[in-house]
């Protein structure tokens, strides 16, 4: 039962899937599934068929969650302004996504794969361009799918462990990256403090 359940074709099918249901916020490990598929594909015009198809469910589903934050992400947020006085954080952190938009689309679409969905609705929330958007999403998305499933694809054999070094520097990426970011509101707050 289980053997048949996760076949390479099932696997294939559920892989369509999992870019919309990222878009929740539940991590389910699809960059180890894109190397999969990508190590059990024997030509290259396959290859170039997997990356398309997929890099267009993952921007399908970008955009989709652009669109609801748009639509109707500004409620929640001014009742949480209202509700927590916190005006003046939200006004910095719109005009930090704004000014950083397309290093956020490229860094949560390479490195820190769950802020993605946090950022299209944060973007979708404060009117960023659709037109940049769906361009940056869209070479980020191909980026991301070619990168992993081609990485499958070259080293079959040893797809797996190479999933799991890949997995590691992305989690001391993360680590260095909030150590740096705790640093510099530490600096922050100590310097405002003195003035």
């Amino acid at each position: 039962m289980i053997d048949t359940l996760f076949n390479d074709i099932n696997i294939l099918y559920l892989i369509y899937i999992m870019p919309f249901v990222t878009q929740l916020g539940i991590p389910l490990g699809i960059t180890f599934y894109i190397m999969y598929i990508g190590s059990t594909i024997t030509d290259l015009s396959t290859l170039i068929s997997f990356i398309l198809t997929l890099s267009i469910c993952f921007i399908t589903a970008n955009i989709i969650a652009y669109l609801i934050g748009k639509k109707y992400g500004n409620k929640p947020l001014k009742y949480i302004e209202k509700k927590f006085s916190v005006e003046k954080s939200i006004k910095k952190s719109k005009q930090l996504i704004s000014n950083n938009a397309i290093f956020s689309i490229f860094f949560t679409r390479t490195i820190f794969l769950g802020g993605a969905p946090i950022i299209n609705y944060l973007l979708g929330i404060y009117n960023y361009s659709k037109k940049k958007f769906l361009f940056y999403v869209s070479l980020a998305e191909i980026l991301f799918v070619t990168i992993f499933s081609t990485i499958g694809y070259l080293f079959s054999d040893m797809w797996e462990i190479l999933s799991l070094l890949l997995e590691d520097i992305s989690y001391a990426i993360t680590l260095l990256i909030l150590l740096g970011i705790i640093v510099g509101i530490t600096y922050y707050k100590n310097n405002d403090s003195e003035k």
